[in-house]
């Protein structure tokens, strides 16, 4: 379901006309679960406006390197393939992943992907004024990554993380490097506030710092859904072992300074 929000996006008020506010709402639907879809033109006219005259190709090319210049997607290449992914995709969406089928498009940051700097499927007379910088278009990626995955957390455990926090975007980019994706974060954070909200002592590691240690990250990424720990009447259980084993964690340092300050 589109989010009401998408209304006050100072990004989308920046747009030259209506039509690329058209043209960036219908790509919506189109859409894969993680926000990715074919950049071929051609295929954009036949299955997003293959009934709308004045949706021309040249026009579906202008319209995507518009987009691409203010943030709103990335255009990147793959194995020979041109595709797009809108940034802040989530904070637009609301998403049952149970529901979706699982993307086949890889991510502009896999290692086989190439941010296009200036888009292929332009004329070289707008290519050579309408360049993507590479540089900026990889930074504006990692900097929707950490906001994508903190505002699901915000969301999911009533928390008010900020995704500018350097400590955090280490965190997040750390795994990324490891090679995880945006779903491992996402799932990661469903997961342990499934088995930790309700848990007043538990509740308390649901941050950036634990969720996405080294030392965590893929020990919770491999665990199976659906073990939500009974704590009874009024939302307390009895935390005995639980809180026996997250001891056991800090003593052989598992939680990669649980006790240190929140930076």
């Amino acid at each position: 379901m589109l989010k009401k929000a998408i209304s006050d996006s100072k990004s989308l008020g920046r747009l030259k006309s209506d039509s690329a506010r058209l043209f960036y709402t219908w790509l919506i639907p189109h859409l894969d679960v993680e926000g990715r879809y074919s950049a071929d033109p051609d295929l954009i006219k036949g299955h997003v406006f293959p009934k709308v005259k004045s949706m021309k190709v040249e026009k579906i090319k202008k319209l995507l390197i518009e987009l691409a210049e203010i943030d709103l997607i990335i255009l990147y290449r793959n194995n020979g393939e041109d595709f797009l992914q809108l940034n802040k995709f989530f904070n637009h969406q609301k998403i049952r992943k149970d529901r979706e089928g699982e993307t086949k498009i890889s991510a502009p940051n896999d290692v086989n992907s190439e941010v296009i700097q200036g888009y292929s499927g332009v004329t070289q007379e707008f290519a050579s004024t309408s360049k993507v910088k590479g540089s900026k278009v990889k930074e504006s990626l990692s900097k929707d990554i950490v906001l994508q995955i903190i505002s699901h957390l915000n969301e999911k455990a009533k928390t008010n993380y900020s995704p500018k926090t350097k400590i955090t975007t280490e965190y997040i980019n750390g795994r990324i490097a490891d090679g995880f994706k945006l779903n491992d974060f996402i799932y990661v954070i469903d997961v342990k506030c499934e088995d930790w909200i309700g848990d007043l002592e538990m509740e308390k590691f649901l941050r950036p710092k634990t969720l996405f240690a080294t030392s965590n990250f893929e020990g919770y990424l491999n665990q199976k859904r659906g073990r939500k720990i009974n704590h009874g009447v009024g939302g307390q259980g009895d935390n005995k072992k639980i809180s026996a084993l997250f001891e056991k964690q800090k003593r052989e340092g598992d939680f990669d300074g649980l006790d240190d300050k929140e930076e």
